[in-house]
């Protein structure tokens, strides 16, 4: 089913051998400190008694589907070097099967040509190959590069770090954190045994602090999405989330946190620990603008799902952003899969 892609890594694999260790480190780098946009994904189609056909369905910014296209569907040209041809197709069934890969542009500066400029995420592996040249009618590839992907909605995410926990619960979990060592935060991966997420190197005159997260999945047969925007300085938790047709758009006002207090000792510490997921932020709520079925059916402050209880099946995700200053900020990424056979 992959005759053609793997003539394709098989050729990545030899090519990369003519690359410098520095290009795939310098590569890596450029990956780890940017994030990106799902451009397209792949399919590959063999009709019985037909040619094999690789099919891009490209998506817009906003996830829509901008058409597709047959890889060298025509002769290709120094205009048109993969042969993009657009065609129609029946959507339908092109659904009754998964992609085989995504299509991500990275625009990499030192990339001679941003025609080239993209990576290849092979779907069922995980595995990341970069774009590298096109001669004489083969496209060449570098990797498998050493990183992984996260892909939440239309973002993507690179990243050296994921772990898998099974807990004895009757369900299966998998966890990935994702972050970055920027300034005086360090990102810590023992909390998966400790619980501590993040711990300061050195103090830091703090002037703003966001802590941004988003959520998207399904529970049950419930669609999950939304998004909290905490702002523990002013005391403000902004709510947009949506279960299935329960939605809701409203704020919580909580007593301000005092930035004195803030910086000494474990002040951004305890930060991430109260206004993080889960965290109570302020035992002190002034008052909020949530109706009351909002605390019964979603998870905001002070709350996370009891995973111990559940009894559908649930997949998603939350992308957690802690941003400290305008300057420096730490993501988080988690997905958490449980297939539960309890019933209701």
């Amino acid at each position: 089913m992959r005759v053609v892609l793997l003539s394709f890594l098989a050729v990545a694999m030899l090519f990369a051998q003519l690359l410098s260790p520095k290009y795939g480190r310098e590569l890596e780098g450029y990956l780890l400190n940017h994030t990106f946009e799902l451009n397209g994904r792949f399919y590959y189609i063999q009709q019985e008694g037909g040619t094999p056909q690789w099919i891009l369905e490209v998506l817009t910014p906003k996830g829509e589907i901008g058409g597709y296209y047959l890889l060298l569907g025509r002769s290709p040209t120094p205009a048109n070097p993969f042969g993009w041809a657009r065609i129609d197709i029946d959507v339908a069934k092109l659904k009754e099967i998964e992609p085989t890969g995504y299509f991500v542009q990275i625009d990499y500066p030192k990339d001679p040509s941003q025609a080239f400029s993209w990576v290849y995420i092979d779907r069922a592996s995980g595995k990341i190959y970069k774009l590298v040249d096109f001669e004489e009618g083969n496209f060449r590839y570098f990797g498998p590069l050493k990183l992984h992907v996260a892909l939440f909605g239309q973002e993507v995410l690179f990243f050296k770090r994921g772990d898998r926990l099974t807990y004895d619960l009757g369900s299966h979990i998998e966890l990935l954190r994702y972050g970055k060592s920027q300034g005086p935060i360090l990102f810590d991966p023992r909390y998966l045994k400790s619980g501590k997420d993040f711990y300061l190197l050195e103090d830091r005159n703090l002037t703003s602090i966001r802590i941004f997260q988003r959520a998207l999945g399904r529970a049950g047969e419930s669609r999950v999405e939304g998004s909290i925007e905490k702002l523990p300085l002013q005391g403000i938790v902004r709510i947009k989330s949506r279960v299935g047709k329960f939605v809701v758009d409203c704020t919580e006002y909580y007593k301000p946190l005092e930035l004195d207090s803030l910086q000494k000792g474990d002040g951004i510490d305890k930060i991430f620990q109260e206004w993080g997921e889960g965290g109570v932020c302020s035992r002190e709520l002034v008052r909020t603008t949530c109706p009351k079925e909002y605390y019964k059916e979603l998870v905001g402050c002070g709350r996370k799902f009891d995973l111990s209880s559940l009894s559908q099946n649930v997949d998603f995700a939350t992308l957690t952003r802690y941003s400290l200053d305008d300057n420096v900020s730490v993501t988080v990424y988690e997905r958490i899969r449980v297939d539960s056979e309890r019933g209701d």
